[in-house]
C-alpha cells in the first residue's frame, strides 16, 4: 500500500500502479501490464540447498520444545540377552549432568521391556521397540510433564562370557 501511495505522489497514473499480494502475477507486454493470476507462494525455509517441507518445520519445532531421548539397548545377537547397560542419550530435553537420577529411573522403568529381547524371538523386536518407546514417553511425561521424541535403537552384538 505504501508503495502505491508513493507512486501516486511521484505522479504515476493510478491505472499504472499495481499493489499485489504475495503470489499475484503481473503479465507485461510492450504496451500493457495486467494482473494475470496467482502462483503458489509463501515463506520458503531453506536448509543447505534444499527447501524444507512443513512437516520438517513442525518436527523441528517439536524437537526444540520437547527434546529428544535416544535409548540404546545392546543385546546378544544369538540369545537376545542384554549385554550392556541401557544407554539413554538426551538432547534438548534435560541437562544430562544433572539428570543421572532421572535417567537411572527411566532405565529401570524399561527393564521389563529390555528383558523381552531374551524371552521373545527376533520377529518381536519391532513390537518391543514400540513398547520401549511408549513406556519411556509415559515415564518422562509423568516425571517432567514433557514428551520428548523417543528413538529406541537395538544393537545386536556378541557376548564375551
Amino acid at each position: 500500500m505504501t508503495h502505491g501511495r508513493l507512486a501516486l505522489d511521484m505522479g504515476i497514473p493510478e491505472e499504472n500502479i499495481f499493489v499485489l499480494n504475495i503470489g499475484e502475477v503481473v503479465a507485461f507486454t510492450k504496451k500493457t501490464a495486467q494482473k494475470a493470476g496467482e502462483v503458489a507462494s509463501g515463506a520458503v525455509m531453506v536448509d543447505g540447498s534444499k527447501s524444507i517441507e512443513d512437516a520438517v518445520i513442525r518436527d523441528r519445532r517439536e524437537l526444540s520444545s520437547q527434546g529428544l531421548v535416544v535409548a540404546v539397548v545392546t543385546v546378544d545377537r544369538e540369545t537376545g540377552r542384554q549385554i550392556a547397560p541401557v544407554e539413554l542419550i538426551s538432547r534438548g530435553f534435560v541437562y544430562m549432568k544433572e539428570s543421572d537420577e532421572l535417567m537411572g529411573e527411566a532405565a529401570e522403568a524399561i527393564a521389563p521391556e529390555v528383558q523381552r529381547f531374551e524371552t521373545e524371538g527376533k520377529e518381536s523386536y519391532g513390537d518391543i521397540k514400540a513398547s520401549l518407546k511408549s513406556r519411556l514417553k509415559s515415564f518422562f511425561k509423568s516425571k517432567t510433564k514433557r514428551t520428548p521424541l523417543i528413538i529406541p535403537i537395538v544393537i545386536e552384538g556378541e557376548s564375551y562370557d
